[in-house]
C-alpha cells in the first residue's frame, strides 16, 4: 500500500491481516491502483482498532473481493472521489454510532458495488456532501441502528440492494442537525434516487417515526419500483 503507484495491481494472498489498508497515494482514471484477493483465495483483515480500509484523500483506487470482519469500523472514505470497493464481504464492525461500517464523507463519484454488509451500526452512511455516489446490488443485513444513510448528500443513485434488519431501520434519507462529526446544515439532501430495492425486514413500529423501511426527511427525492 504505501509502494503502490498508478497501475499497479496488488494481488493480496490468503491470510489473516491485522492492519488496515491505506492506500498512500491515488491511482488515474486510465490507470487505477487495485488491491484485490488472490483469485480463489481469502485474504482477511479483522482485529483493527480503526477502519479497516482507509481511503482518505485518495482517487481512482479499487479494492476487490476482500473480507473485513471484527473491526472496530470497516472502511472510511474521506474527502475522496471515483473509488471502487467491490466484492467485498464486511461482517461484524464494532463501534457504536457511526464509525460502526462504511462511512463514506465528503467523498463524491465513489461506487460501492456487490458486496455483503453484516452486522454493523449504520452499515453504509453517506454523509456531509458526499454526492454523486452509485450503490448498487449489495446485501445489507442486520444493523444495530441503519442499514443505508444518506445524509446532507445528493444526486445518489441506490438501485437493486437487498435490505434485511430486524433491529431497527433500513433506510434514511435527511439532513445533517449537527453532532460530533457532522455539521448543522439544511435543504442539503437532494434529488436522490432509490430506485428496484427489496426491503425485506424492519422491526416493527411502535412510533410512526421509528423503525420504518425507509425513514425519510430529504428534497426533490425519486423513490421508484422499490418491494
Amino acid at each position: 500500500a504505501n509502494s503502490a503507484e498508478s497501475g499497479t495491481t496488488v494481488l493480496i494472498r490468503e491470510g489473516t491481516y491485522r492492519e488496515p489498508l491505506a492506500p498512500a497515494r491515488s491511482g488515474s482514471s486510465e490507470r487505477p491502483i487495485v488491491f484485490r484477493n488472490y483469485e480463489g483465495e481469502t485474504a482477511t483483515i479483522t482485529g483493527v482498532d480503526a477502519p479497516a480500509i482507509q481511503i482518505i484523500g485518495k482517487q481512482w483506487i479499487v479494492v476487490d473481493g476482500l473480507t473485513v470482519t471484527d473491526t472496530t469500523g470497516w472502511a472510511r472514505l474521506q474527502d475522496a472521489s471515483h473509488n471502487v470497493i467491490q466484492r467485498m464481504t464486511f461482517l461484524r464492525a464494532r463501534a457504536e454510532g457511526t464509525t460502526g461500517g462504511l462511512k463514506i464523507v465528503r467523498s463524491t463519484f465513489n461506487r460501492i458495488l456487490d458486496n455483503r454488509l453484516e452486522d454493523g451500526n449504520d452499515n453504509l452512511l453517506l454523509q456531509d456532501s458526499s454526492n454523486g455516489n452509485l450503490i448498487v446490488n449489495n446485501v445489507l443485513t442486520t444493523a444495530r441502528h441503519t442499514l443505508l444513510v444518506i445524509k446532507c448528500s445528493s444526486f445518489n443513485v441506490v438501485r437493486e440492494n437487498f435490505l434485511v434488519n430486524a433491529n431497527q431501520k433500513g433506510m434514511e434519507i435527511f439532513d445533517c442537525g449537527g453532532g460530533s462529526d457532522a455539521p448543522r446544515i439544511y435543504d442539503t439532501t437532494r434529488r436522490n434516487v432509490v430506485e428496484r430495492n427489496v426491503f425485506v425486514i424492519t422491526r416493527g413500529s411502535s412510533r410512526v417515526y421509528m423503525y420504518n423501511a425507509i425513514q425519510h426527511g430529504g428534497q426533490y427525492t425519486i423513490v421508484r419500483r422499490n418491494a
